[in-house]
């Protein structure tokens, strides 16, 4: 499956002496885009929604090639997910890892019992 995403971490830049502003500009310009003209705009504000509680309906979805159908609804995240995901305590390789380890627990437990 091929997923759109947007980058999620952006740096503002604010000067402390902002009349430096316009010589930077022109350093950058000269030193590194060989005196390209450049366009300035307004900055960008990114919204990012949030789930304050459990969604009072299930949506379905198909999949491009209408064999697969994904039933969703939404749910806010456990609390401190998002500070674990930050960290990398919690990650696609970390939970990789944690489903592991528990697949070789339950086999050895069935293997222990017959």
């Amino acid at each position: 499956m091929k997923f759109s995403v947007s980058p999620v971490v952006h740096v503002a830049v604010q000067w402390k002496v902002t009349s430096e502003f316009p010589n930077l500009l022109k350093d950058l310009q000269d030193d590194f885009m060989g005196e390209a003209d450049i366009i300035k705009s307004d900055p960008v504000v990114f919204f990012r929604e949030n789930v304050l509680e459990k969604s009072s309906r299930t949506v379905m979805s198909k999949s491009p090639n209408k064999h697969n159908r994904l039933y969703m609804e939404a749910r806010p995240l456990e609390e401190g997910l998002p500070e674990a995901i930050d960290d990398g305590r919690i990650g696609p390789r970390v939970l990789k890892i944690k489903r592991l380890k528990e697949n070789n627990q339950n086999v050895e437990k069935t293997i222990g019992e017959g």
